[in-house]
């Protein structure tokens, strides 16, 4: 499981790079993870399906879980992104992004999301899941845009905290396939 995702990867358009973190590399990983969950507590509501409700000890325990890998992305600045991969079901993925408040350029994240993408169908992956949330009737766009532009479909399934309805995209080994 994951091993096409023990790669360094860079795109030729941007400097930013994808690095598989471990727990292994103990102080890389509780750094990257904890700076993850400080962007997620300052926006809770976008990021509650990616573990923005949990304590940091609780986040930072849920990472050494076996089922999820974590993947960093970085440019000059460090890190500008984090990505969670989480297995949660035979062949099925669920891929959460966590960015800089300052924002990550759309077509740089698009661009790693679709060789993760890629990389996990490679490597036996059936189905990759996400959500995109609707706060109060507006949806997060930026995230939709991203969602759709690496293929992903809705799959009908919502749920919702009362304030965010979460919408289900997935995406399938045979692109264009429902769930």
């Amino acid at each position: 499981m994951y091993g096409c995702l023990g790669w360094r990867c860079g795109l030729e358009e941007d400097n930013a790079v994808i690095v598989p973190l471990s727990s292994e590399n103990e102080w890389e990983f509780l750094t990257a993870l904890s700076t993850a969950w400080a962007w997620m507590q300052k926006r809770p509501r976008i990021y509650r399906t990616s573990g923005a409700a949990m304590s940091l000890v609780e986040y930072l325990a849920e990472g050494q879980k076996a089922t999820s890998k974590y993947l960093a992305l970085t440019d000059e600045r460090g890190m500008i992104g984090l990505v969670m991969v989480r297995m949660v079901g035979e062949g099925m993925f669920d891929v959460h992004v966590i960015a800089q408040p300052s924002g990550l350029p759309r077509h740089v994240l698009t661009e790693h999301l679709t060789a993760i993408r890629d990389a996990l169908f490679a490597d036996g992956a059936a189905w990759i899941v996400t959500q995109v949330g609707t706060y109060r009737g507006h949806v997060h766009r930026g995230i939709q845009w991203v969602v759709e532009a690496c293929g992903m479909m809705p799959t009908g399934v919502e749920t919702s905290d009362g304030e965010t309805v979460w919408r289900e995209y997935a995406i399938g080994k045979d692109y264009g396939q429902s769930i």
